[in-house]
């Protein structure tokens, strides 16, 4: 079943859109509202008529921006049923659970896709993977469960720290699944409820999750 998007909760995610012209405007702001999932896909959007009513503009303003946002791709008009949210096909993805890299490059000037902070592997991989597969039975042995890491590993992290100019054992390294868990970790390790912290503005937003979790306040900086 599509949802309906009620006359007053539309104006209400608009707010104070431009109006110079305003048609324009009404599309701009229902378009950012689509593409970022304020606005659900397969929304069926207000009547022109209310819409109208509702944000005190004229019915050919409101016709004018929906049929702007149907050629945008942001919208589809089905006869007899009314007009209903949508995004262009190359960008449905956004919406999906599931993240995937574009894959296009950005020296072909078409994209940067923000969407999933990783690229294809690094050199190297395959044969570190090739050469941990030819370890693997020496662990099989045993029940497997090493929960700060493999001895060997821990004692490599260690060795660098040391040539680094920091001293560092074995016994001081833990190895994480990735950095979001390093940084639970920490932060519940350095921290107490309601303590503040000091993020950087943007930052990796799951770290942003993981503090609040532990109960910080945070605080931004450019």
């Amino acid at each position: 079943m599509n949802r309906v998007l009620a006359p007053d909760r539309l104006a209400t995610l608009v707010g104070d859109f431009p109006r110079s012209p305003a048609y324009r405007g009404l599309r701009q702001a229902l378009q950012e509202l689509i593409g970022d999932g304020r606005i659900p896909l397969d929304t069926r959007l207000p009547s022109e008529r209310a819409v109208s009513e509702a944000l005190g503009v004229s019915r050919n303003t409101v016709t004018r921006a929906y049929a702007d946002l149907v050629a945008a791709g942001f919208a589809t008009a089905r006869q007899g049923a009314g007009t209903f949210a949508t995004v262009p096909l190359d960008r449905r993805r956004a919406h999906d659970h599931a993240l995937h890299a574009v894959g296009t490059a950005p020296s072909s000037g078409v994209a940067i896709d923000l969407n999933c902070a990783a690229g294809a592997a690094t050199p190297g991989v395959a044969a570190a993977y090739a050469r941990a597969l030819e370890a693997l039975p020496a662990y099989l042995a045993s029940d497997g469960y090493l929960p700060s890491g493999l001895p060997a590993l821990r004692a490599r992290v260690a060795a660098t720290y040391t040539q680094r100019g920091l001293p560092t054992t074995p016994e001081q390294i833990v190895i994480t699944s990735g950095a979001l868990s390093a940084i639970a970790i920490i932060a519940r390790a350095l921290s107490r409820p309601g303590d503040r912290l000091m993020i950087e503005s943007p930052v990796y937003s799951n770290a942003i999750e993981a503090l609040r979790l532990g109960g910080a306040r945070l605080v931004s900086a450019p």
